[in-house]
């Protein structure tokens, strides 16, 4: 059973205000929102439920075996890509896209423009692939990792629509780094509630220790690139979620293998 990770002194009880700001859903018929950092929570919760619960034998043995700790470090690298899945969304590019969620994020100190003033470029920056991005720079600053080995853990995030992200689409967004990070003054404030994101998820998910040095055997994980109506197996389920803010915003969760 996964404790609820939210209840009582847990790293997401003790993330800053700023960290806090950034939005993950918005309910336009209620105005109301999900916090990225209660998405994130409930996203890895899910996970390990998922995996104790209903991941086939097969898949569970596929990835524990990649792993030094076995089942129990494959759990916990569940729940912490399950939980860091949407950290692309902790961006300029993102966050811009409803003005009264940007404006609260702007006066916790992360700046950024509107959304019409980053025009068509924003395009360049689904959070997906600014995910995948933030998850190799965070794990080369934290762990030492290199782009070739941080990259089989961040495609999670980066292909968690479908698709991995291709070299072309790395290489646009790296020119433009604006859509990722305000720059000026907020910039490092940025950086920092980024950082301090997928810092948390990890001490829940119990990786931090774990993470240096590690590495997946090719093939244990990997992103399914199907269509997302054609799957050979799923699960789908709505959970409320508890941490929204001025209406009910659900978790909804899909897993296919």
């Amino acid at each position: 059973m996964t404790p609820d990770p939210v209840g009582g002194d847990t790293p997401f009880s003790r993330l800053s205000a700023t960290a806090r700001s950034a939005w993950a859903k918005h309910a336009r018929k209620t105005e109301g929102h999900l916090p990225l950092w209660r998405h994130m929570a409930d996203s890895g919760a899910v996970a390990g439920e998922l995996w104790d619960h209903w991941a086939p034998r097969s898949i569970r043995e596929s990835v524990s075996e990649a792993l030094p700790g076995g089942d129990e470090d494959a759990r916990r690298l569940i729940q912490f890509l399950a939980a860091v899945h949407d950290a692309g969304k902790i961006t300029p590019a993102f966050a811009c896209q409803v003005e009264p969620l940007a404006r609260r994020m702007r006066d916790a100190g992360l700046d950024m423009r509107t959304a019409g003033e980053y025009g068509l470029d924003r395009r360049l920056a689904p959070h997906g692939l600014a995910g995948h991005l933030l998850l190799q720079e965070w794990m080369a600053e934290r762990f030492g990792f290199g782009a070739r080995a941080s990259g089989q853990f961040a495609v999670v995030a980066g292909g968690h629509h479908g698709t991995p992200p291709d070299h072309q689409q790395i290489h646009d967004l790296q020119l433009r780094p604006h859509l990722m990070r305000h720059p000026g003054p907020s910039e490092d404030t940025w950086r920092a509630a980024q950082f301090e994101l997928m810092d948390c998820c990890a001490a829940w998910a119990g990786v931090t220790d774990r993470l240096p040095g590690a590495s997946i055997r090719p093939g244990a994980v990997r992103v399914d690139a199907g269509r997302p109506d054609q799957p050979k197996r799923a699960l789908t389920r709505v959970f409320p979620s508890q941490g929204h803010e001025g209406g009910r915003v659900g978790l909804y969760v899909g897993f296919r293998v």
